[in-house]
């Protein structure tokens, strides 16, 4: 993989979670390693971070996923949060399966 593909896939990855917590908590997510480019959190032990690390500037990383690209799935700006699912939702639609399929 080059540094190209390498940027474009991590962008990628930043950004997937953007539909689940919304565009302000995105670099707090703590699933994501996004906090960890841009200095708000350490990496764990395992993690390594030089070569994606040296391809970005911590400073400027956060608007530069802010910048649409071509490729981008959706542009940061125009996600909206998710609606967290609860385990009412899930009863619910547990409760109208018919009886053959939830049993």
């Amino acid at each position: 993989m080059d540094d190209l593909d390498l940027h474009r896939t991590a962008r990628y990855v930043h950004l997937n979670p953007v539909d689940i917590v919304g565009e302000r908590a995105l670099a707090s997510y703590r699933w994501s390693s996004l906090g960890v480019y841009l200095g708000r959190r350490r990496a764990p032990a395992w993690m390594r971070t030089d070569r994606l690390g040296g391809l970005i500037d911590p400073d400027r990383y956060m608007a530069e996923l802010a910048e649409p690209t071509g490729w981008d799935r959706l542009p940061l700006g125009r996600c909206e949060p998710r609606r967290r699912t609860t385990l009412t939702d899930i009863a619910g639609v547990v409760d109208a399966l018919p009886a053959s399929v939830s049993q």
